[in-house]
C-alpha cells in the first residue's frame, strides 16, 4: 500500500502538503524514497481519494511494512492529521513518525509540554499487545491515544435509540478513563449528556468509521453495564470539522461539548472578533483601493476627452514613440496596448506631460516636490507610503528621459525643471 510520507535528501515530505518545489518531478527523477524500505516512490493523486506516495513497480521490498496497511487506514490517517493541522501548525504534526524505539505512530503531535501519538486501530489485538504498545510509548515520554476504526457506518454501530455500543473486549483498553468523581464535577455544568453521577469509572472512546469511502469521527462517553463484558451504555457524538483537542485531558471534544465548554467558547468568540476585524480592515482597504482606482479612472476619462482621443495609443507622442522606434523610449510602453493593459504609471506620465510640459510655453519652470507630487497625490497615483517610489518613477525616470532628449532642463541646485523645447511641433 502507499504512504503519506517519503524521504527526500534529509527531509520528510508529506503528500498532501504544498512545497516550493515540484514533488512530481522529483519522483520521476527517482529522488524520493519510501521511509520504510528505501524503495523509490512517486506522488499520486488518482486511484485513492487522497494524495499519497506510491512505489514504482518492483521497487518495494517484500519486508516493507506498508504492504499490510489498508486503504481505509491510510485515508483515516490523512483525515486525523489534517484535523490536527486545522488547529496546530503543520510543524507540530508528524504523520507516520518513527520514535526512538522503532515504533511508528500514525500521527505524532508535539505540544509545548508533551508528545501525543495517535494510533488508528482497525484490527483487533490481544490484551498483551495493547499493553506492550502503550507501555512502549509511555517509556519514551509519549502519550498514546487510540482511535478505534470500524468498517461500518455510525448507524450500524449505534444500537436503538439509547445509542448502546457493543465494544469488542480486546478494544476496551483503548478508552481514556475519566477522572474521579470530585474531578469530574466540573463537567456536569458543561456537558448536557452526563445524565448521572458515575459510581464507577467511565471511559471516553475515540472511534472512526469508514464505509463507502466516507469517514466519520466520533467520541463515545460510555459506562460499562453491570455484569456485561461487551455492552457499554452512553452517548455517541460527532467531533466535526471544527476540531477542539483538549490538551489537559488528552482527548478530542465533541461538537456538543464545545457548545458547553466555556473556555472553548471564549476562544471562539475571540477568534471571531479577530476575523471580523480582519474582514473590516480588508473591506476598508478595498474601499480605499476602489476609491483610488475610481479617481485615476476619472482622470483618464477627462484626459482622453480633453485630447479628443478614444485610447491612449492614439496620442501623437505615443505613436511617435512606438512607430518604428524613431525616438528613444520616453513613456512606459513602446507598443499599442489593449485598454485593460494600460498601466497606471502610463496615465500618470501622460497627465504630468500634458499638465506641465505639452500645454506650457518654452521657459516654463516647475518643481517636482511643489507641483508634480501634489498633483499625483490628489489623483491617487501615489500615496504617503510610496512617495519615494513615485518620485523615482516620474522624476528620476520619465522626466529624466525627457531631459535626455532635450525637452527639459534640470537645475543643478534644486528640483526645478524647465521646458526647453517641444517634443512635437504643433
Amino acid at each position: 500500500m502507499p504512504n503519506l510520507t517519503c524521504k527526500y535528501e534529509n527531509k520528510i515530505l508529506v503528500a498532501y502538503r504544498n512545497y516550493g518545489f515540484n514533488i512530481k518531478q522529483l519522483g520521476r527523477e527517482r529522488k524520493l524514497q519510501c521511509c520504510k524500505c528505501d524503495g523509490f516512490v512517486h506522488l499520486r493523486k488518482g486511484g485513492l481519494k487522497i494524495a499519497h506516495f506510491a512505489h514504482f513497480p518492483n521497487q518495494q521490498s517484500p519486508k516493507c511494512s506498508s504492504l499490510n496497511e489498508s486503504q481505509e487506514h491510510l485515508e483515516c490517517k490523512s483525515f486525523i492529521a489534517k484535523l490536527l493541522e486545522s488547529r496546530y501548525s503543520s510543524e507540530n504534526v508528524y504523520p507516520e513518525h518513527t520514535i526512538e524505539s522503532g515504533q511508528e505512530a500514525d500521527i505524532l503531535l508535539e505540544l509545548s509540554k508533551n508528545k501525543v501519538a495517535f494510533e488508528i486501530q482497525f484490527s483487533q489485538q490481544s490484551q498483551e499487545k495493547w499493553e506492550e504498545r502503550t507501555n512502549l510509548y509511555k517509556k519514551h515520554g509519549i502519550i498514546p491515544i487510540w482511535i478505534l476504526g470500524f468498517r461500518k457506518g455510525i448507524d450500524e454501530l449505534k444500537k436503538d435509540r439509547y445509542s448502546d455500543v457493543t465494544m469488542p473486549q480486546t478494544m476496551q483498553n483503548a478508552g481514556i478513563e475519566l477522572p474521579d468523581l470530585q474531578q469530574w464535577e466540573r463537567y456536569f455544568q458543561q456537558t448536557p449528556y452526563i445524565r448521572e453521577k458515575q459510581k464507577d469509572k467511565s471511559h471516553i472512546f475515540h472511534f472512526i468509521t469508514y464505509k463507502d469511502k466516507k469517514i466519520g469521527f466520533y467520541i463515545a462517553y460510555l459506562r460499562r453495564i453491570p455484569d456485561k463484558k461487551t455492552l457499554w451504555w452512553g452517548d455517541v457524538f460527532s467531533v466535526g470539522a471544527d476540531c477542539n483537542f483538549l490538551e489537559k485531558d488528552f482527548r478530542f471534544a465533541s461538537e456538543e461539548e464545545n457548545s458547553f465548554n466555556l473556555e472553548y467558547l471564549e476562544k471562539q468568540e475571540q477568534q471571531k472578533a479577530i476575523d471580523a476585524e480582519k474582514i473590516k480592515q480588508n473591506n476598508l482597504y478595498q474601499e480605499k483601493l476602489n476609491s483610488e482606482k475610481g479617481k485615476r479612472q476619472e482622470l483618464r476619462v477627462k484626459l482622453l476627452r480633453w485630447l479628443k482621443v478614444y485610447h491612449e495609443a492614439e496620442i501623437p507622442e505615443l505613436i511617435m514613440q512606438s512607430k518604428e522606434h524613431k525616438i528613444e523610449r520616453i513613456f512606459t510602453i513602446k507598443i499599442h496596448p489593449e485598454p485593460h493593459e494600460i498601466p497606471d504609471r502610463l496615465i500618470a506620465e501622460i497627465a504630468v506631460y500634458y499638465k506641465f510640459i505639452k500645454t506650457k510655453p518654452i521657459g516654463y519652470e516647475f518643481s517636482y516636490a511643489k507641483d508634480v507630487e501634489p498633483f499625483l497625490l490628489n489623483w491617487k497615483f501615489c500615496s504617503n507610503k510610496n512617495r519615494q517610489f513615485a518620485a523615482a518613477q516620474i522624476s528620476s525616470g520619465f522626466l529624466a528621459r525627457l531631459r535626455k532628449i532635450g525637452v527639459l532642463e534640470k537645475s543643478p541646485q534644486s528640483d526645478k525643471w524647465k521646458v526647453s523645447r517641444k517634443l512635437i511641433i504643433e
